[in-house]
Protein backbone atom coordinates (compact mmCIF):
# COMPACT_ATOMS: atom_id res chain seq x y z
CA UNK A 1 0.00 0.00 0.00
CA UNK A 2 0.89 3.57 -1.02
CA UNK A 3 2.07 5.49 2.24
CA UNK A 4 0.29 8.76 2.52
CA UNK A 5 0.34 11.36 4.63
CA UNK A 6 -2.09 13.74 4.93
CA UNK A 7 -0.84 16.52 7.38
CA UNK A 8 -2.71 19.83 7.71
CA UNK A 9 -2.26 22.27 10.26
CA UNK A 10 0.36 20.92 12.15
CA UNK A 11 0.70 22.21 15.72
CA UNK A 12 3.88 21.41 17.37
CA UNK A 13 4.23 20.65 21.02
CA UNK A 14 6.11 23.29 22.64
CA UNK A 15 4.89 22.73 26.56
CA UNK A 16 6.86 20.80 28.76
CA UNK A 17 4.46 18.37 30.03
CA UNK A 18 4.72 17.59 26.74
CA UNK A 19 8.00 16.48 26.45
CA UNK A 20 7.98 13.27 28.75
CA UNK A 21 6.90 9.87 27.99
CA UNK A 22 4.02 8.23 29.25
CA UNK A 23 4.28 6.84 32.42
CA UNK A 24 4.50 2.53 32.39
CA UNK A 25 5.41 3.07 28.69
CA UNK A 26 8.31 0.98 28.82
CA UNK A 27 6.91 -2.44 29.62
CA UNK A 28 8.86 -5.53 28.99
CA UNK A 29 9.00 -6.48 25.17
CA UNK A 30 6.36 -9.79 25.61
CA UNK A 31 6.79 -11.83 22.36
CA UNK A 32 3.71 -13.09 20.29
CA UNK A 33 3.79 -15.83 18.14
CA UNK A 34 4.27 -15.27 14.97
CA UNK A 35 1.15 -17.60 13.89
CA UNK A 36 -0.92 -15.74 16.21
CA UNK A 37 -0.21 -12.60 13.86
CA UNK A 38 -0.50 -14.16 10.58
CA UNK A 39 -4.35 -15.40 11.90
CA UNK A 40 -4.87 -12.06 12.16
CA UNK A 41 -3.41 -10.09 8.98
CA UNK A 42 -5.38 -13.05 6.82
CA UNK A 43 -8.63 -11.93 8.31
CA UNK A 44 -8.28 -8.17 7.52
CA UNK A 45 -8.48 -7.29 4.48
CA UNK A 46 -9.56 -3.73 2.47
CA UNK A 47 -10.16 -1.99 -0.61
CA UNK A 48 -9.56 1.39 -0.34
CA UNK A 49 -10.41 1.94 -3.84
CA UNK A 50 -13.81 0.25 -3.83
CA UNK A 51 -16.79 2.94 -3.54
CA UNK A 52 -17.86 1.09 -0.64
CA UNK A 53 -19.57 2.39 3.08
CA UNK A 54 -18.81 -0.93 4.81
CA UNK A 55 -15.05 -0.80 6.29
CA UNK A 56 -12.80 -1.58 8.56
CA UNK A 57 -10.34 0.70 10.15
CA UNK A 58 -7.06 0.33 12.22
CA UNK A 59 -5.01 3.66 13.69
CA UNK A 60 -2.42 1.74 14.64
CA UNK A 61 -2.06 0.27 11.30
CA UNK A 62 -2.24 3.51 9.53
CA UNK A 63 0.21 5.21 12.17
CA UNK A 64 2.63 2.83 11.27
CA UNK A 65 2.30 2.73 7.20
CA UNK A 66 1.81 6.32 6.66
CA UNK A 67 3.41 8.30 9.73
CA UNK A 68 5.86 6.37 11.89
CA UNK A 69 7.17 3.54 10.06
CA UNK A 70 7.10 0.51 11.61
CA UNK A 71 5.79 0.20 15.43
CA UNK A 72 7.84 -1.94 18.25
CA UNK A 73 4.47 -4.53 19.11
CA UNK A 74 4.37 -6.08 22.48
CA UNK A 75 1.69 -7.80 25.04
CA UNK A 76 0.57 -5.29 27.75
CA UNK A 77 -0.80 -7.31 30.30
CA UNK A 78 -3.76 -5.62 32.45
CA UNK A 79 -4.57 -5.63 35.95
CA UNK A 80 -7.90 -4.71 38.12
CA UNK A 81 -6.01 -4.48 41.26
CA UNK A 82 -3.15 -2.43 41.75
CA UNK A 83 -0.91 -5.67 43.30
CA UNK A 84 -0.31 -7.51 40.36
CA UNK A 85 3.58 -7.75 39.64
CA UNK A 86 5.80 -10.08 37.17
CA UNK A 87 9.47 -11.48 37.07
CA UNK A 88 10.72 -10.76 34.12
CA UNK A 89 13.41 -12.68 32.55
CA UNK A 90 16.24 -10.48 33.77
CA UNK A 91 14.60 -11.41 37.09
CA UNK A 92 12.88 -7.45 37.65
CA UNK A 93 10.71 -7.58 39.60
CA UNK A 94 7.81 -5.25 38.04
CA UNK A 95 4.18 -3.81 38.96
CA UNK A 96 1.56 -4.55 35.99
CA UNK A 97 0.22 -0.68 36.33
CA UNK A 98 -2.01 -1.04 33.40
CA UNK A 99 -6.15 -0.67 34.46
CA UNK A 100 -7.76 -0.01 31.47
CA UNK A 101 -7.07 0.15 27.48
CA UNK A 102 -9.41 1.88 25.14
CA UNK A 103 -9.38 3.13 21.65
CA UNK A 104 -11.22 6.12 20.39
CA UNK A 105 -12.49 6.42 16.84
CA UNK A 106 -12.68 9.31 14.44
CA UNK A 107 -13.47 8.54 10.55
CA UNK A 108 -12.31 11.71 9.56
CA UNK A 109 -8.64 11.05 10.10
CA UNK A 110 -6.43 11.90 6.82
CA UNK A 111 -4.20 9.40 8.81
CA UNK A 112 -6.52 6.20 7.19
CA UNK A 113 -6.11 7.42 3.22
CA UNK A 114 -5.01 4.66 1.15
CA UNK A 115 -6.23 2.19 3.67
CA UNK A 116 -9.87 2.86 4.58
CA UNK A 117 -12.35 5.62 3.23
CA UNK A 118 -12.61 8.98 4.94
CA UNK A 119 -15.81 10.20 5.71
CA UNK A 120 -16.87 13.91 6.66
CA UNK A 121 -19.11 15.54 9.65
CA UNK A 122 -21.94 15.12 8.18
CA UNK A 123 -21.81 11.57 7.97
CA UNK A 124 -23.72 9.16 10.44
CA UNK A 125 -22.61 5.23 10.59
CA UNK A 126 -23.07 2.14 12.57
CA UNK A 127 -20.60 0.64 14.91
CA UNK A 128 -21.02 -3.44 13.08
CA UNK A 129 -18.13 -4.28 15.15
CA UNK A 130 -14.60 -4.56 17.06
CA UNK A 131 -11.86 -6.83 16.50
CA UNK A 132 -8.56 -7.04 18.77
CA UNK A 133 -6.04 -9.68 19.48
CA UNK A 134 -6.52 -10.80 23.26
CA UNK A 135 -3.98 -12.83 25.07
CA UNK A 136 -5.50 -14.61 28.28
CA UNK A 137 -3.12 -16.76 30.40
CA UNK A 138 -5.14 -19.32 33.17
CA UNK A 139 -3.05 -20.32 35.82
CA UNK A 140 -5.81 -20.71 38.28
CA UNK A 141 -9.12 -23.16 37.04
CA UNK A 142 -10.73 -23.49 40.28
CA UNK A 143 -11.21 -21.87 43.62
CA UNK A 144 -13.01 -22.77 47.16
CA UNK A 145 -16.53 -21.14 47.47
CA UNK A 146 -18.83 -21.75 49.94
CA UNK A 147 -16.76 -25.28 50.95
CA UNK A 148 -16.40 -26.49 47.50
CA UNK A 149 -14.22 -26.03 44.78
CA UNK A 150 -16.20 -24.24 41.81
CA UNK A 151 -14.61 -22.99 38.65
CA UNK A 152 -12.85 -19.47 37.96
CA UNK A 153 -14.64 -17.54 35.72
CA UNK A 154 -13.38 -14.45 34.91
CA UNK A 155 -14.80 -11.31 33.07
CA UNK A 156 -14.08 -8.82 30.18
CA UNK A 157 -15.90 -5.85 30.26
CA UNK A 158 -16.08 -3.42 26.99
CA UNK A 159 -17.60 -0.57 27.34
CA UNK A 160 -18.87 2.04 24.06
CA UNK A 161 -18.97 6.16 24.23
CA UNK A 162 -20.25 7.88 21.25
CA UNK A 163 -19.51 11.88 20.36
CA UNK A 164 -20.17 14.84 22.43
CA UNK A 165 -21.70 18.44 20.91
CA UNK A 166 -19.23 21.10 20.51
CA UNK A 167 -16.56 19.10 23.00
CA UNK A 168 -19.40 19.22 25.83
CA UNK A 169 -19.32 15.64 27.62
CA UNK A 170 -22.95 14.80 26.22
CA UNK A 171 -23.13 11.57 25.57
CA UNK A 172 -19.60 10.87 27.37
CA UNK A 173 -17.07 11.00 25.32
CA UNK A 174 -14.61 14.18 26.13
CA UNK A 175 -12.42 15.96 23.26
CA UNK A 176 -10.09 17.63 23.80
CA UNK A 177 -8.21 20.62 21.54
CA UNK A 178 -5.52 23.19 21.40
CA UNK A 179 -1.76 21.72 21.28
CA UNK A 180 -2.15 18.12 21.94
CA UNK A 181 -5.55 16.39 20.06
CA UNK A 182 -7.05 13.49 21.90
CA UNK A 183 -10.39 11.97 23.17
CA UNK A 184 -10.95 9.90 25.88
CA UNK A 185 -14.68 9.21 28.20
CA UNK A 186 -15.82 11.14 30.51
CA UNK A 187 -13.19 11.46 33.27
CA UNK A 188 -15.32 12.57 36.14
CA UNK A 189 -17.57 8.94 35.67
CA UNK A 190 -15.54 6.29 35.93
CA UNK A 191 -15.94 4.22 39.20
CA UNK A 192 -12.64 3.41 40.56
CA UNK A 193 -14.02 0.76 42.41
CA UNK A 194 -15.48 -1.35 39.28
CA UNK A 195 -13.56 0.60 36.30
CA UNK A 196 -16.81 1.13 34.67
CA UNK A 197 -18.30 4.32 33.29
CA UNK A 198 -21.33 5.75 33.80
CA UNK A 199 -21.09 7.36 30.28
CA UNK A 200 -21.15 4.51 28.67
CA UNK A 201 -23.93 4.06 25.80
CA UNK A 202 -23.31 0.54 26.65
CA UNK A 203 -21.96 -2.32 28.38
CA UNK A 204 -21.32 -5.99 27.66
CA UNK A 205 -19.70 -8.27 30.32
CA UNK A 206 -18.22 -11.70 28.31
CA UNK A 207 -17.33 -14.61 31.03
CA UNK A 208 -13.75 -16.19 30.73
CA UNK A 209 -13.79 -19.95 31.48
CA UNK A 210 -11.58 -22.92 31.20
CA UNK A 211 -11.82 -23.40 27.84
CA UNK A 212 -11.42 -19.59 26.17
CA UNK A 213 -7.59 -20.07 27.92
CA UNK A 214 -5.13 -18.88 25.66
CA UNK A 215 -1.34 -20.05 25.83
CA UNK A 216 2.58 -18.95 26.06
CA UNK A 217 5.88 -21.14 25.93
CA UNK A 218 8.07 -20.24 29.26
CA UNK A 219 11.72 -19.08 27.38
CA UNK A 220 13.10 -16.42 29.27
CA UNK A 221 13.40 -13.52 26.69
CA UNK A 222 12.21 -15.46 24.06
CA UNK A 223 8.97 -16.18 25.81
CA UNK A 224 5.87 -16.42 23.42
CA UNK A 225 2.19 -15.95 23.77
CA UNK A 226 0.05 -17.32 21.76
CA UNK A 227 -3.27 -15.15 21.48
CA UNK A 228 -7.09 -15.25 20.20
CA UNK A 229 -8.88 -13.16 17.86
CA UNK A 230 -11.77 -11.17 20.05
CA UNK A 231 -14.87 -10.57 17.62
CA UNK A 232 -17.54 -8.63 19.16
CA UNK A 233 -20.90 -7.44 17.11
CA UNK A 234 -21.66 -4.00 18.34
CA UNK A 235 -24.57 -2.17 17.15
CA UNK A 236 -24.22 1.50 18.33
CA UNK A 237 -25.48 3.71 16.21
CA UNK A 238 -23.13 7.18 15.88
CA UNK A 239 -24.59 10.39 14.64
CA UNK A 240 -22.86 13.28 12.67
CA UNK A 241 -23.77 16.88 14.32
CA UNK A 242 -21.80 18.60 11.76
CA UNK A 243 -19.18 20.45 13.83
CA UNK A 244 -15.78 19.63 12.14
CA UNK A 245 -13.76 19.08 15.27
CA UNK A 246 -16.26 16.42 17.20
CA UNK A 247 -18.68 15.03 15.16
CA UNK A 248 -19.58 11.27 15.01
CA UNK A 249 -16.80 10.45 17.35
CA UNK A 250 -16.66 7.40 19.02
CA UNK A 251 -14.89 5.07 21.58
CA UNK A 252 -14.73 1.76 23.75
CA UNK A 253 -12.85 0.59 26.36
CA UNK A 254 -11.74 -2.67 27.89
CA UNK A 255 -10.64 -4.33 31.43
CA UNK A 256 -10.49 -8.00 32.74
CA UNK A 257 -11.95 -8.33 35.90
CA UNK A 258 -10.97 -11.83 37.69
CA UNK A 259 -12.92 -13.96 40.06
CA UNK A 260 -10.25 -14.20 42.38
CA UNK A 261 -8.66 -10.87 43.52
CA UNK A 262 -4.88 -10.58 43.86
CA UNK A 263 -3.49 -10.27 46.70
CA UNK A 264 -0.71 -8.15 47.70
CA UNK A 265 2.88 -9.65 46.55
CA UNK A 266 1.21 -11.89 44.28
CA UNK A 267 3.27 -12.69 41.19
CA UNK A 268 0.47 -13.02 38.01
CA UNK A 269 3.50 -14.28 35.81
CA UNK A 270 7.04 -15.45 36.22
CA UNK A 271 9.23 -15.83 32.75
CA UNK A 272 13.11 -15.39 34.64
CA UNK A 273 15.17 -18.29 33.36
CA UNK A 274 16.93 -18.47 36.86
CA UNK A 275 13.67 -19.23 38.88
CA UNK A 276 12.97 -23.21 39.60
CA UNK A 277 9.61 -23.50 38.53
CA UNK A 278 6.78 -20.72 37.01
CA UNK A 279 5.08 -19.13 39.27
CA UNK A 280 1.31 -19.72 38.90
CA UNK A 281 -1.15 -17.48 41.25
CA UNK A 282 -3.60 -15.76 39.34
CA UNK A 283 -4.96 -15.59 35.66
CA UNK A 284 -3.96 -13.04 33.20
CA UNK A 285 -5.54 -10.87 30.59
CA UNK A 286 -3.35 -8.68 27.89
CA UNK A 287 -3.62 -7.10 24.66
CA UNK A 288 -1.38 -5.63 21.34
CA UNK A 289 0.31 -2.28 21.79
CA UNK A 290 2.88 -0.80 19.89
CA UNK A 291 5.16 1.50 20.40
CA UNK A 292 6.94 4.40 17.63
CA UNK A 293 9.93 5.30 19.81
CA UNK A 294 10.62 8.86 19.39
CA UNK A 295 7.66 9.71 17.07
CA UNK A 296 5.13 12.21 19.12
CA UNK A 297 1.44 12.02 17.17
CA UNK A 298 1.93 15.66 16.92
CA UNK A 299 0.90 15.72 13.34
CA UNK A 300 -2.80 16.04 14.60
CA UNK A 301 -5.35 18.01 13.19
CA UNK A 302 -9.00 19.51 14.51
CA UNK A 303 -10.58 16.64 12.89
CA UNK A 304 -8.18 13.99 14.70
CA UNK A 305 -9.60 11.77 17.20
CA UNK A 306 -7.94 8.53 17.01
CA UNK A 307 -5.75 7.55 20.04
CA UNK A 308 -5.55 4.71 22.24
CA UNK A 309 -6.69 5.18 26.06
CA UNK A 310 -5.25 3.85 29.19
CA UNK A 311 -6.06 3.96 32.46
CA UNK A 312 -2.85 3.20 34.74
CA UNK A 313 -2.28 2.71 38.19
CA UNK A 314 -1.80 6.43 39.08
CA UNK A 315 -4.69 7.77 37.56
CA UNK A 316 -6.93 4.91 39.06
CA UNK A 317 -8.42 6.50 42.20
CA UNK A 318 -9.00 9.87 41.02
CA UNK A 319 -5.18 11.34 41.34
CA UNK A 320 -3.92 13.53 38.44
CA UNK A 321 -0.68 14.16 37.31
CA UNK A 322 -0.16 16.51 34.17
CA UNK A 323 -3.46 17.48 34.24
CA UNK A 324 -4.33 13.95 33.39
CA UNK A 325 -7.09 12.40 35.56
CA UNK A 326 -9.02 8.54 35.11
CA UNK A 327 -7.71 8.44 31.14
CA UNK A 328 -4.58 9.39 29.67
CA UNK A 329 -4.04 9.77 25.47
CA UNK A 330 -1.65 7.26 23.67
CA UNK A 331 -0.59 10.33 21.93
CA UNK A 332 -0.27 12.35 24.92
CA UNK A 333 3.86 12.28 24.99
CA UNK A 334 6.38 11.51 22.56
CA UNK A 335 7.04 8.15 21.94
CA UNK A 336 3.56 7.25 20.58
CA UNK A 337 1.42 4.30 22.16
CA UNK A 338 -0.96 2.35 19.54
CA UNK A 339 -3.37 -0.24 20.19
CA UNK A 340 -3.66 -3.03 17.64
CA UNK A 341 -7.73 -3.20 17.42
CA UNK A 342 -10.04 -2.78 14.11
CA UNK A 343 -13.35 -0.99 14.11
CA UNK A 344 -15.79 -2.11 11.26
CA UNK A 345 -18.58 0.63 10.65
CA UNK A 346 -21.21 0.79 8.06
CA UNK A 347 -22.46 4.49 6.81
CA UNK A 348 -25.57 4.78 4.46
CA UNK A 349 -25.04 8.77 4.58
CA UNK A 350 -22.26 8.52 1.94
CA UNK A 351 -22.86 10.40 -1.38
CA UNK A 352 -21.89 8.41 -4.48
CA UNK A 353 -18.85 10.66 -5.29
CA UNK A 354 -17.71 11.70 -1.68
CA UNK A 355 -14.61 9.76 -1.91
CA UNK A 356 -14.14 10.76 -5.27
CA UNK A 357 -14.42 14.51 -5.29
CA UNK A 358 -10.79 14.56 -5.31
CA UNK A 359 -8.52 12.13 -7.57
CA UNK A 360 -5.87 11.80 -9.55
CA UNK A 361 -3.17 13.79 -7.67
CA UNK A 362 0.37 13.97 -9.03
CA UNK A 363 2.96 16.37 -8.67
CA UNK A 364 5.51 17.08 -11.49
CA UNK A 365 8.53 17.40 -12.08
CA UNK A 366 9.06 15.01 -8.87
CA UNK A 367 11.56 15.62 -8.09
CA UNK A 368 12.19 19.07 -8.36
CA UNK A 369 14.95 20.98 -7.75
CA UNK A 370 15.70 23.49 -5.73
CA UNK A 371 14.78 26.85 -7.22
CA UNK A 372 11.70 25.71 -9.15
CA UNK A 373 8.11 25.68 -9.58
CA UNK A 374 6.30 22.34 -8.80
CA UNK A 375 2.50 21.97 -10.76
CA UNK A 376 -0.38 19.70 -8.77
CA UNK A 377 -2.39 18.15 -10.64
CA UNK A 378 -6.04 16.84 -9.93
CA UNK A 379 -9.49 16.30 -11.25
CA UNK A 380 -12.29 17.55 -9.12
CA UNK A 381 -16.07 16.72 -9.28
CA UNK A 382 -16.77 20.36 -8.18
CA UNK A 383 -15.88 24.00 -8.12
CA UNK A 384 -14.98 25.67 -5.39
CA UNK A 385 -11.86 26.55 -3.28
CA UNK A 386 -8.57 24.48 -2.76
CA UNK A 387 -6.37 24.67 -0.32
CA UNK A 388 -2.81 23.33 -1.43
CA UNK A 389 -0.60 22.46 2.05
CA UNK A 390 3.16 21.40 1.53
CA UNK A 391 4.62 19.51 5.09
CA UNK A 392 8.12 18.10 5.88
CA UNK A 393 8.31 15.28 7.26
CA UNK A 394 7.88 16.41 10.95
CA UNK A 395 4.57 17.52 9.68
CA UNK A 396 5.51 21.94 9.69
CA UNK A 397 3.60 23.51 7.25
CA UNK A 398 6.34 24.77 4.23
CA UNK A 399 3.88 26.27 2.46
CA UNK A 400 0.38 26.85 1.65
CA UNK A 401 -2.52 28.77 -0.54
CA UNK A 402 -5.91 28.79 -1.67
CA UNK A 403 -6.79 28.75 -5.01
CA UNK A 404 -10.04 28.33 -6.89
CA UNK A 405 -10.89 25.45 -8.79
CA UNK A 406 -13.10 23.81 -11.76
CA UNK A 407 -15.03 20.83 -11.79
CA UNK A 408 -12.88 18.65 -14.07
CA UNK A 409 -8.82 18.38 -14.23
CA UNK A 410 -7.05 21.21 -12.45
CA UNK A 411 -3.54 21.90 -12.25
CA UNK A 412 -2.01 24.45 -9.93
CA UNK A 413 1.38 26.03 -9.59
CA UNK A 414 3.35 25.68 -6.45
CA UNK A 415 6.47 27.88 -5.79
CA UNK A 416 9.19 25.65 -3.95
CA UNK A 417 12.07 28.20 -3.97
CA UNK A 418 11.79 28.96 -0.41
CA UNK A 419 12.34 24.69 0.30
CA UNK A 420 15.63 23.24 1.45
CA UNK A 421 16.47 19.56 -0.46
CA UNK A 422 14.41 16.61 1.43
CA UNK A 423 10.67 15.26 1.08
CA UNK A 424 7.59 16.58 1.54
CA UNK A 425 3.91 16.11 1.19
CA UNK A 426 1.38 18.22 -0.81
CA UNK A 427 -2.11 18.17 0.51
CA UNK A 428 -4.98 19.04 -1.12
CA UNK A 429 -7.95 19.70 0.48
CA UNK A 430 -11.46 20.73 -1.57
CA UNK A 431 -15.70 20.27 -1.06
CA UNK A 432 -14.84 18.38 2.43
CA UNK A 433 -12.77 15.57 0.52
CA UNK A 434 -8.76 15.64 0.96
CA UNK A 435 -5.73 14.43 -1.47
CA UNK A 436 -2.14 13.73 -0.81
CA UNK A 437 1.09 13.00 -2.23
CA UNK A 438 4.84 12.73 -2.14
CA UNK A 439 7.46 15.50 -3.16
CA UNK A 440 10.69 15.35 -3.38
CA UNK A 441 13.09 18.26 -3.51
CA UNK A 442 16.72 17.85 -4.88
CA UNK A 443 19.70 20.38 -4.53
Amino acid sequence: MKKLVQLLSVMAITSAAFAQSIPNADIPKLNINQGTLDMVDAKFTSDPSAMTVSEWYNHARAFEQNVAGALDYSVRFMSFDTNARWVFHDDRLLSIGTQVVGQSFDPKDSTYLGLSPLLSQHNDYMVDSINFLRFYIRNLDSTMVGGSMTEVVDTMVVQYFTTPNNGISRAGLVVTTGINVLAYPNRDNLNYNTLENSSAVKTIKVPLRTEDADSVTYAGAQSSFIGSLVDLPVGVQVNATGTAATSNNFAYTVHFKPMVPVAEGDTMINISTSAGEIYKKNNMFGVRTGSAEGISQENSTILRYNNAIFTFSWLRFGQTQNGWKSYIGGNAYPSAQQWDNFIKITSTSVSSNLLDELSGIKVYPNPSNVGTDANVSFASLSAGAAIVTITDINGRVAQSMTREVSAGNNTIVVPVSNLMAGIYFVNVEANGAKASTKLMISK
